[in-house]
């Protein structure tokens, strides 16, 4: 009963704020609809939205870790503020400039960049309220932050509609919004000063820890907020700003009917829930039904009441007829009300059972569906359709929780609630339009009609049962008022994460909420990585030059699961492919690595990183989501990577991090787990990592403003691995640890199949139909051999229909092969075919046209001259040179084979001092870790 009457008085204080704070926001709603406009209420929620949306970082993460931290250590409360607003101002700056540089890249008008600038002031004045705020829920003082929301937003309402009056612009609206958060910023700083005892300190150990246990939380709060926001932006892309009016005016009204579920569940169920998960699964369970009851009981007729009476609000509401357009999507909003108050405990419970990392995937899963419908929907139905997409998203969020929150926690006895509550609301529909049928109209007489129809039909079918208002009704009457005076630290400590979903003029806080087929998109060619954090490494240039090679473009032929990995495939989809390795303790020649490795590839298949995982005994793991291919999806497929990569990454806990660049989105996310994950404060003491950079990683040109951050992470990384000369001459400038590695003599499955074994004389073509590949000038010389039968490997989809058209009949395109086959067609040919016309490319094949053994025709660049000097013919790529070439490689089969066979005993000699260095490098830099590890344990002891 105590614990019911603690929750019944901060749910009425909050309830108390709410209503002032839900009013104040509806009228400014309704001021902006009435006196800005469609357009210009659309570019002031397109502003809010866009920086909310870039902005996240200064609100997931921090607060739900203030919050519990403080609630378990009251009397740090001024030391975890101030370290956590340092974090906040020095992320702002970058956030900040960030969004005025995408703003303007995506050439929004002046006014729109405008209005984002101001707007970027009002991130960060809320993110520093919202900090105070998660202070005062940990100890459940809920009085001054719902007095600063009062005061935030009733000013907010009271100067901007007297400004409005006077035609006021949407710029001075943005400025008024901005000093509000002021005020709110400054009522909670000082009562939080007055009653808090201590001094503020920064301790940068604890700002480390704070970075590294909040990134699950951003990860799934980047996600979220994506999701939740994306679609305004969208709309803003693809439509215009009056769409965008239209849409956000729908938004707005059932955003501001969300206040239900943050109040109850988020800011006062919450802290109840994490106790209960850890001494009573009974009683978790019981609240679980009863928050569950409380929502679904005013959530139904909420969502089904905006369906039927949209029309009317919204003329009652803003009085112009271009708001008509809203109608549709307040309807299309409204089920996604519901769907989103179920979400909101199912969230909170799967948070505190300690299922935070279900949340992740859930937002990610969220995020791809919301992503992918929007593309397809807004084009065709504009803001209705952004709106479908939303209740669409919540619904599916509610089908994942089922799915993933614990069986014997589920409140099935709330489905009664639910057929109940669905029964009582299509009755009061049914008064609705009786009374329509009798022209009342007025809005002001049928929403009381409609809601005493409810509640009394709900109370004839018991839809609450009679236990749980009698529960309710003993609490009201015996609430205990909280102390508002008392210091901070000396409070009831409540462990709470407010995950509630919150929009821009709303009285809650930011949000943070729970949330391969190898075929590749064209711009995805050589995206490999994984991040990696490292140990400190000397900064002396290296001292072990060598012959140069040229690097290794892994244009790799067919769905390659050699050693006995396996590909998962749905529906064309690659989740993840990996490669378990022989051993953990792999031996080359006189080198051992003993320690636990995993080497991560941003990409479908690479060569190179399989046969190097295999020399060091450890674990391959390809990370690539083909279904989200394309330009538009590309950051999203970063998202799920990056979220895939730090999942792999704790599961496995390797001694020792690989990753392939580019992209360079993988190193990163390495070198911060790497880092983070160092058991000990010490410098010395850090997960070794090591990244391997394909030669498009410095002369790609979608690549090269990374440079500045693969520099970084290089000098941070144990040792950086290059396929060329020209490469490691880069890391030399840059003063950091590099070694040129040529690749190692590949496994080959072994040779099944027929494929390759028609025709008189017989070359295979090795390559994936990529942009350095000369496939015009390659028919142009099959056309001068017609003796000769020419096989293309690769995907012949990635090369434009009208070449295909001109292909020879004596060229057969292979398409991808499985392992064994493709095996069989580099034995069935006289000879291959690699060519490139970069300068820096080293095609894989050429490894392979060694592995069996076979002569090769190879482009003649400087670079591939000095790496494979004997058993290959060098050309250009003019047909006539191309055709020459192949005609002396049949001719000297004999010869030639004996050289390629001397070549790779002198590759495998060049190649083993350099490959020496690097595994002492590692180990180096494992070594390093355990001392750091030792010295600790001394120290403790």
């Amino acid at each position: 009963m105590n614990r019911l009457r603690k929750v019944v008085s901060n749910t009425v204080i909050s309830l108390v704020g709410q209503a002032v704070t839900w009013t104040s926001t509806l009228l400014l709603t309704i001021a902006y609809g009435q006196f800005l406009g469609d357009v210009k209420f659309g570019e002031l929620y397109f502003a809010t939205a866009f920086v909310l949306l870039i902005g996240f970082p200064l609100e997931l993460g921090f607060n739900q870790q203030l919050t519990r931290d403080v609630a378990q250590e009251p009397d740090k409360a001024s030391r975890y503020l101030s370290n956590t607003l340092l974090l906040k101002g020095a992320l702002w700056l970058i956030l900040y400039g960030l969004v005025l540089l995408i703003c303007w890249l995506l050439n929004y008008n002046a006014e729109e960049r405008v209005l984002v600038a101001i707007c970027g002031f009002t991130l960060l004045s809320s993110s520093i309220t919202n900090t105070f705020r998660a202070l005062y829920i940990a100890v459940e003082q809920l009085v001054f932050p719902v007095v600063g929301n009062i005061l935030e937003k009733g000013l907010a309402a009271l100067i901007g509609i007297l400004l409005l009056e006077h035609g006021a612009s949407v710029q001075v609206m943005a400025f008024v919004l901005l000093g509000g958060s002021l005020v709110s910023t400054l009522w909670q700083a000082l009562w939080f000063f007055r009653l808090t005892e201590g001094s503020l300190a920064f301790d940068w150990a604890l700002m480390r820890n704070l970075i590294r246990t909040g990134i699950p939380f951003m990860l799934y709060g980047a996600l979220t907020v994506v999701y939740y926001q994306i679609d305004t932006i969208l709309l803003s892309l693809m439509t215009n700003a009056a769409i965008v009016g239209w849409y956000g005016a729908g938004y707005r009204l059932i955003d501001t009917l969300t206040f239900l579920a943050n109040l109850v569940i988020n800011a006062v169920m919450y802290p109840v829930f994490s106790k209960l998960s850890v001494t009573s699964e009974a009683k978790l369970k019981l609240a679980i039904e009863k928050s569950m009851n409380f929502l679904l009981f005013f959530g139904l007729p909420m969502s089904i009441g905006l369906i039927v009476t949209a029309p009317d609000i919204i003329q009652l509401l803003y009085h112009r007829a271009e708001f008509t357009h809203t109608v549709p999507a307040l309807q299309g909003l409204a089920p996604g009300l519901v769907f989103l108050y179920a979400n909101t405990v199912f969230s909170n419970v799967i948070i505190s059972t300690k299922r935070e990392k279900k949340i992740t995937l859930m937002a990610a899963i969220a995020l791809v569906f919301n992503l992918g419908l929007n593309i397809f929907l807004i084009p065709l139905y504009q803001h209705i359709g952004a709106a479908i997409v939303t209740s669409l998203t919540e619904l599916l969020l509610l089908c994942l929780s089922i799915i993933f929150i614990p069986k014997h926690l589920l409140p099935i006895r709330s489905l009664t609630v639910a057929a109940k509550a669905t029964i009582a609301s299509f009755v009061m529909v049914l008064a609705i339009l009786l009374l329509s049928a009798f022209h009342v109209a007025n809005i002001f007489v049928v929403l009381p009609i409609a809601m005493l129809t409810y509640f009394a039909t709900a109370t004839l079918l018991g839809t609450i049962p009679r236990e749980d208002i009698r529960l309710l009704y003993s609490a009201l009457r015996h609430k205990v008022h909280p102390s508002s005076t008392q210091p901070l630290v000396s409070q009831q400590e409540s462990s709470t994460i407010n995950i509630a979903r919150s929009f821009p003029e709303v009285d809650t806080p930011l949000p943070s909420i729970p949330h391969s087929e190898i075929e590749l998109a064209s711009e995805d060619k050589l995206e490999l990585s994984d991040t990696g954090a490292q140990t400190e490494p000397q900064l002396e240039a290296p001292r072990w030059l060598h012959p140069a090679a040229v690097s290794s473009n892994e244009k790799s032929n067919g769905l390659r699961t050699a050693l006995g990995g396996t590909l998962s495939r749905d529906k064309g989809r690659l989740s993840r492919l990996r490669v378990p390795l022989q051993a953990q303790n792999c031996t080359k020649g006189d080198i051992h690595m003993n320690v636990k490795s995993v080497f991560i590839v941003w990409y479908g298949y690479s060569r190179r990183a399989e046969t190097l995982a295999t020399e060091l005994g450890g674990q391959v793991n390809f990370l690539y989501e083909t279904r989200l291919k394309g330009r538009w999806l590309t950051p999203l497929r970063y998202l799920v990577q990056g979220w895939k990569t730090w999942r792999l990454l704790e599961q496995e806990r390797p001694e020792v991090v690989l990753v392939q660049a580019p992209p360079i989105f993988a190193p990163l996310i390495v070198a911060i787990w790497c880092e983070l994950r160092g058991k000990t404060g010490l410098p010395g003491h850090r997960i070794p990592y090591a990244i391997d950079c394909h030669t498009g990683t410095f002369y790609g040109r979608r690549w090269r403003w990374a440079l500045l951050l693969l520099r970084l992470l290089s000098r941070r990384a144990a040792v950086t691995l290059v396929a060329s000369e020209a490469a490691l001459s880069i890391l030399q400038d840059w003063k950091v640890r590099g070694i040129f590695l040529v690749d190692g003599l590949p496994a080959l499955s072994p040779a099944t199949g027929t494929v390759g074994s028609e025709g008189e004389a017989r070359v295979a073509v090795i390559g994936s139909f990529a942009a350095d590949e000369p496939v015009p000038e390659i028919f142009a010389a099959a056309r001068l051999l017609p003796r000769v039968t020419f096989y293309f490997s690769g995907d012949p989809k990635r090369v434009a229909s009208k070449l295909l058209t001109q292909k020879p009949e004596n060229v057969i395109l292979t398409g991808f092969l499985p392992d064994d086959v493709y095996t069989g067609l580099l034995h069935n040919v006289h000879g291959l075919v690699i060519l490139t016309n970069e300068r820096h490319v080293l095609n894989c094949g050429a490894y392979e046209a060694l592995a069996v053994e076979k002569p090769a025709i190879i482009s003649d660049w400087p670079g591939l001259r000095r790496c494979f000097t004997r058993g290959f013919i060098y050309v250009t790529t003019a047909p006539e040179a191309i055709a020459a070439g192949i005609e002396k490689m049949l001719t000297e089969q004999t010869m030639l084979k004996n050289e390629i066979i001397a070549m790779r005993s002198e590759l495998a000699m060049r190649r083993q001092p350099h490959f020496e260095q690097f595994v002492a490098l590692l180990t180096e830099g494992e070594r390093i870790s355990d001392e750091a590890s030792s010295l600790v344990k001394e120290i403790s002891l």
